[in-house]
């Protein structure tokens, strides 16, 4: 197969095509393709999860993150803030109200 066809057959499948569909358009087997494909995956480079980074081959252990940056945002729970209403507040001072005998 040539790189152009390589490239093809894998941009499809990422697109969703199937396994019968790519080979009737570019007049493939169907089986080389599935064998093709599933090799790719295993010779697939290693990218960061946060931002699609490619990793480097050589670390010492398997990584999942490019940075620290990339590690905390997904690491990390966020906090949301919220402001509360005008009608919680005057029910927080009816309670207060109420428990304090006034």
């Amino acid at each position: 197969m040539a790189e152009k066809e390589k490239r093809t057959i894998l941009d499809m499948r990422v697109a969703g095509k199937q396994y019968k569909e790519i080979s009737a358009q570019l007049g493939i087997d169907v089986s080389a393709l599935k064998v093709f494909v599933h090799r790719q995956k295993h010779n697939d480079v290693k990218r960061c999860v946060q931002c699609k980074k490619v990793l480097p081959k050589d670390a010492r252990k398997p990584q999942r993150f490019c940075s620290d940056k990339c590690r905390k945002r997904v690491t990390q729970p966020r906090i949301v803030y919220s402001i509360p209403s005008q009608a919680a507040l005057s029910m927080v001072s009816e309670l207060a109200a109420l428990f304090s005998g006034k």
